[in-house]
């Protein structure tokens, strides 16, 4: 019993030169253990940039000469009973092309999610033309039991987009000196359109002497009753044209931004545009660019 109090003395003895020097591990309050706040790259603020880019784009004429056609076959009886002019006589090209622009935005960022607003406006030479014929006969049967109409109609249209602008909102969210985003707005597109469209017909009842109906000046002479041949009679060409005209549409794709300097980022995009159907024509454009810029 003597030799444990005596144990016991000593550790009471050592204990506050320990406390002195030594001091066990503990929590102080919310402090420890809580990692610094985390910082992403400031994106929020104007920029500006330049860009150089390829398109794919993709036309279809179909019916584009339809009002041409119409015009042609005006107070005809052939245009009335048959709608001639709903022939598909053009078909789609694609073409490829290049360009060069600019970018002007603004971004909002809330940590590392970042909105913006951005103008773009791309310089381009995109060329497409398409041009076919269609021949086909109609039985009339309102004019007498055998009476046909054999129609040619030959059409021609092209279309060439020398400017494309858009504006856009932007989508974005920061993974370190990335930018991923995506993007979606308005564009309007300046081209230069023409058109052509030449229509022969006439109209005929091979069982009896051919004469044309009232409403058709052409077709007692285009049938041959011993070849069986008939030839369709020419009417004049109808054209259409403009030059610099306006055509809307709508744009949406994605594309990145890396920043290789303390203001300077480097970007790479796609963007596909649709355009709204004018003319009867239809035109899409695929855009792939690559571009730098300087934000403030």
């Amino acid at each position: 019993m003597r030799r444990l109090l005596a144990v016991l003395g000593l550790i009471g003895l050592i204990s506050p030169a320990f406390g002195a020097d030594y001091e066990l591990p503990t929590l102080r309050g919310s402090d420890m253990f809580v990692p610094a706040y985390p910082t992403y790259f400031g994106w929020e603020g104007p920029y500006v940039g330049g860009q150089v880019g390829y398109t794919s784009s993709g036309t279809d004429f179909g019916n584009g000469v339809a009002p041409l056609i119409n015009f042609t076959l005006r107070n005809t009886r052939v245009n009335q009973d048959l709608n001639v002019s709903q022939l598909t006589v053009l078909g789609k090209r694609d073409t490829n092309g290049n360009g060069f622009g600019g970018f002007i935005g603004y971004n909002w960022q809330y940590e590392q999610a970042v909105l913006g607003l951005e103008m773009n406006y791309n310089r381009m030479n995109v060329d497409a033309t398409a041009g076919d014929s269609i021949r086909r006969v109609f039985p009339d049967p309102s004019v007498s039991a055998n009476y046909v109409y054999d129609i040619s109609v030959a059409g021609q249209s092209s279309i060439r987009i020398t400017d494309l602008a858009t504006l856009r909102t932007r989508a974005a969210y920061v993974m370190g000196n990335f930018l991923p985003y995506a993007f979606l707005g308005l564009a309007v597109a300046r081209a230069d359109i023409s058109s052509s469209a030449s229509v022969a017909f006439c109209g005929f009842d091979p069982s009896i002497n051919p004469q044309p109906p009232p409403q058709d000046p052409v077709g007692s002479n285009c049938y041959n009753p011993v070849t069986q041949v008939s030839t369709p009679v020419p009417q004049a060409t109808t054209t259409q044209g403009k030059m610099g005209e306006f055509i809307a549409g709508y744009a949406f794709g994605a594309g990145l931004d890396v920043v290789v300097l303390q203001n300077v980022f480097l970007r790479g995009e796609y963007e596909n545009v649709q355009f709204t159907s004018f003319r009867t024509l239809h035109v899409y454009l695929h855009n792939f660019r690559v571009g730098m810029g300087v934000k403030f």
